[in-house]
């Protein structure tokens, strides 16, 4: 009996219900008592953002998972005065001492106010925003593409069935990416976090744009005809 192979794929996309913020609180110094000092204060003043926009509904939650503490060497100019040829260096202790913090935000327009609130600090970094749908969209989306990678196989091979003018095709098996024996692990499809096209949020702070988020299924057919 003949046999079909053929692909399948689908694609949905979706804009964002959920956008978390990475800062970094980082100071450097001479001083170790300066330097834990004023991280110390950058930290509590995002922390304290943080909450409020928590205590308002603005955002689910917020994490520090860690703080980072440590001396380091340097180079610097050695001062005038000391005796030395201009620009000669010399080696000195100094000191870092940093935290991490995560704020997730349902109310995407709230998470562009903190943008600027962080970023107006001293010592603190604002390193990225991931923007992702809820687990439940998330699965919703994923149910609904796989269904549909399968229909599109399926039409697929019904297609050449019908141009080589064979009987009704048969699934004999079905595979997801990856999976299809001989043909070696392919790559997953796109991060549902991050591919997308620009959509306009205004926001009180930075008018940000974040993706669409696409979820795509692909899947490997196998089908038979009976002649």
């Amino acid at each position: 009996m003949p046999r079909i192979a053929v692909h399948g794929s689908a694609t949905r996309s979706l804009a964002p219900e959920r956008g978390t913020i990475y800062l970094s609180v980082n100071v450097a110094g001479d001083a170790r008592a300066d330097v834990l000092a004023a991280a110390q204060r950058a930290h509590a003043a995002v922390a304290a953002a943080a909450r409020r926009h928590v205590d308002a509904g603005d955002a689910t939650g917020w994490q520090s998972p860690d703080v980072r503490v440590w001396a380091f060497s340097d180079w610097v100019l050695v001062p005038a005065g000391r005796g030395v040829a201009p620009g000669q260096q010399e080696q000195v202790t100094r000191y870092r001492a940093g935290a991490d913090v995560q704020v997730t935000f349902t109310r995407l327009d709230a998470l562009g106010e903190l943008v600027a609130q962080a970023g107006a600090l001293d010592g603190v970094d604002v390193l990225r925003v991931e923007w992702t749908l809820t687990d439940t969209t998330r699965d919703d989306l994923l149910r609904m593409v796989r269904a549909e990678a399968s229909r599109d196989a399926l039409g697929r091979a019904e297609d050449y069935a019908a141009a080589l003018d064979l009987s009704p095709v048969r699934l004999v098996a079905l595979y997801e990416e990856g999976l299809h024996p001989g043909l070696g692990l392919q790559p997953d499809g796109p991060s549902p976090r991050h591919l997308a096209r620009a959509s306009a949020l205004e926001t009180g702070g930075f008018d940000l744009r974040p993706h669409d988020i696409e979820v795509t299924a692909r899947v490997t057919a196998e089908l038979e005809s009976g002649h």
